[in-house]
């Protein structure tokens, strides 16, 4: 199962004047993982194209997976071919429910 998650997040603090850190907050299971600034950065320019696995809860076999500036889970094992995928077929299910949403109200999409 794939599941959107609006509660992850990331923050960041300073670790003395030059230093700074990012952390993956996931509220859910209560973690924290640790991203020095560079590895943060190359993270989020990855998460544009591909999901990155940015954390995970052992126990529960969880994985929060970032995509597209989005925090996801899944507790299935998916690599992220099958994340990417999972993400697209639900997008595109969503502007078609949106598309015949919009046909069945007459409005057809467009306000005059």
């Amino acid at each position: 199962m794939l599941r959107r998650d609006p509660n992850a997040f990331f923050y960041s603090f300073k670790l003395g004047t030059f230093r700074k850190r990012r952390v993956c907050g996931i509220n859910v299971c209560r973690k924290s993982v640790d991203y020095p600034e560079d590895a943060y950065l190359q993270l989020m320019a990855a998460q544009e194209h591909v999901p990155v696995p940015v954390a995970d809860d052992v126990p529960k076999g969880r994985v929060w997976w970032l995509f597209e500036d989005k925090f996801y889970w899944e507790d299935e094992g998916y690599g992220e071919e099958e994340v990417r995928a999972l993400i697209l077929e639900r997008r595109a299910q969503t502007e078609e429910r949106v598309q015949a949403a919009n046909a069945l109200a007459g409005g057809g999409g467009t306000e005059s």
